[in-house]
């Protein structure tokens, strides 16, 4: 075993949480968008990726591996099924504006590859340029960790928001 006891060992830099206000800053340029029917495929899903991880504190891994088996609704109460950090299962109940949100968001997914998705397919695809075209021949592809930070910096960014470290 190496002897690590003369390693310098720096501490964790803290990530800090964005309060409600600089939260209700990011999201509120996408639901006005959302609501006059303007936002582009983009835009819809990123609205949709900020607003539940935001809700249900998951960390970007989970994001990434979200897919539509793990959305179990009914039409009254759903939960999302996810794999957490060291691998432990976990179940959210979630509440009725995030049920809107998620259907919302499937709902357009849908609409723009003319076809349902599939169960083993991420919830948060990749979409090419332009915003609008989902590459989904044969599959969906997921977002990377890497396009996930972008989505999230770009709506920070986009209110004024800066100085963070754009981790989750």
């Amino acid at each position: 075993y190496a002897d690590v006891s003369t390693k310098e060992v720096k501490p964790e830099t803290p990530t800090p949480a964005l309060t409600k206000e600089q939260l209700t800053a990011v999201l509120r340029p996408l639901r006005r968008k959302m609501t006059a029917g303007s936002a582009s495929l983009v835009e819809a899903r990123d609205f949709t990726l900020i607003f539940l991880v935001s809700r249900i504190g998951a960390r970007r891994g989970s994001a990434m591996e979200f897919t539509w088996s793990g959305w179990a609704y009914d039409g009254r109460e759903a939960a999302l099924n996810f794999v957490q950090k060291g691998g432990g299962g976990h179940t959210i109940r979630m509440s009725p504006d995030l049920i809107e949100v998620l259907e919302d968001w499937r709902i357009r997914l849908e609409r723009a590859m003319g076809r349902p998705v599939r169960p083993d397919e991420p919830i948060f695809p990749w979409i090419g340029p332009g915003g609008n075209k989902v590459p989904h021949d044969p599959a969906l592809i997921p977002m990377t960790g890497r396009g996930l930070l972008d989505a999230v910096k770009r709506h920070l960014l986009g209110a004024g928001i800066r100085g963070y470290r754009m981790g989750f």
